[in-house]
């Protein structure tokens, strides 16, 4: 008699994740594989989860785990556990592991000290050393895992016994569902330049110095559009370089299907993120990329670890161009080429976009090799 397959994903599952994200996607693809799924978080669910075979518990703390384990565990029941890279979680699974018998899979889809990270670069060295010291229990975690799915670029795991590497995704097929109609109509004079992100001095501190670069040196009209939460005083320091050739837009958090609409509606999206001594931002394979290719998008990205291995994936045919974060001139130069090509833009560059995201980072595919590990 086969055993009842069960699977309990714990975080990353609440009502706060957008359907795009990592841990969202590999829930909504592994689930279909088990006869049973619990997910577990801190926060209220998010329905997509919901159907005949899954159910939803919200805790106050994962140290609740303990007690809601056991209901789960028993001689007819074959457990598969989950989770991403958060010390809390890591801490009492590593707990659990000492009491019971199951498979064990950790999801990297974020470096063990970005936490940590973030405060030390804010200066807050009490948050950063509490962070740093807790973070411990990530690396732990990993260690003692039966399976590390990776989803960042990184080398430090690499002896793992059992390591699947898994670049993240596009989900191609509802983007080409809600990206049919344009967000507005932009003034066809200027070149829109369009990012996705938290906007702040620490994670977009690079957009600001070329906005600034433009406006000192500068003779073409370009629009910045800028999604996601933003620091006020940021706002203000980027809203001071405003003329009649600059121009900055910021629209704040707004869901996943209105910012791909106005991604959409841009001539060139960018990349970003600071990645000097910054490993935490080095290894990431951002999600807006393969977002960005399935628009058909122009990219401008900085040169980090993992777009560089997001294009050794693509076989660089995609219209990715890298520069180095501190190189001014080269932001500049790329963005006046961009707007002199404008007007000759083709659908050829757009439709090889697409294509590379439909057949190459679409989740569905990038899944496989988690899926075929799960079966062994």
């Amino acid at each position: 008699m086969s055993k009842n397959k069960i699977l309990i994903f714990i975080g990353s599952c609440g009502k706060s994740w957008p359907y795009n994200t990592t841990p969202i996607q590999r829930a909504l693809v592994l689930k279909s594989f088990f006869d049973q799924v619990l997910f577990i978080d801190k926060e209220d669910s998010l329905s997509i989860f919901l159907n005949d075979n899954s159910e939803y518990i919200k805790v106050d703390s994962f140290k609740e785990l303990d007690a809601i384990f056991p209901k789960y565990v028993s001689d007819g029941s074959d457990l598969t556990v989950i989770h991403g890279p958060s010390w809390p979680i890591s801490k009492e699974v590593l707990n659990l592991r000492k009491k019971y018998n199951f498979k064990w899979i950790v999801d990297l889809y974020d470096h063990e000290n970005l936490t940590s990270n973030i405060h030390l670069f804010k200066k807050n060295y009490a948050k950063f050393i509490y962070h740093r010291f807790f973070e411990r229990n990530i690396v732990k975690a990993i260690k003692s895992s039966d399976i590390l799915i990776s989803a960042i670029y990184e080398t430090r795991f690499l002896s793992h016994v059992n390591r699947v590497k898994c670049i993240n995704g596009v989900a191609f097929s509802e983007i080409k569902k809600i990206s049919n109609n344009k967000e507005v109509a932009f003034e066809q004079e200027f070149l829109h330049l369009g990012y996705v992100g938290v906007l702040s001095f620490e994670r977009s501190f690079l957009i600001l110095k070329i906005v600034k670069e433009l406006f000192e040196n500068n003779n073409i009209k370009v629009k910045f559009h800028l999604i996601g939460d933003f620091d006020d005083n940021f706002k203000n320091e980027i809203e001071k370089y405003n003329n009649d050739l600059i121009k900055s837009c910021f629209y704040g958090f707004v869901d996943w299907t209105r910012a791909i609409n106005i991604m959409n509606s841009v001539d060139v999206c960018m990349y970003t993120f600071p990645i000097a001594h910054r490993e935490e931002l080095d290894c990431v394979y951002p999600i807006k990329i393969g977002e960005y290719l399935a628009l058909g998008k122009h990219i401008l990205s900085v040169d980090s670890n993992g777009l560089r291995d997001i294009l050794d994936l693509i076989d660089k045919n995609g219209d990715i161009t890298l520069i180095d974060e501190n190189d001014m001139n080269l932001w500049v130069s790329e963005i006046h080429q961009k707007a002199e090509l404008k007007e000759n833009m083709t659908e050829i560059t757009s439709l090889i976009n697409k294509d590379l995201a439909r057949d190459l980072l679409d989740w569905d595919k990038l899944h496989k090799v988690i899926v075929e590990n799960l079966s062994r």
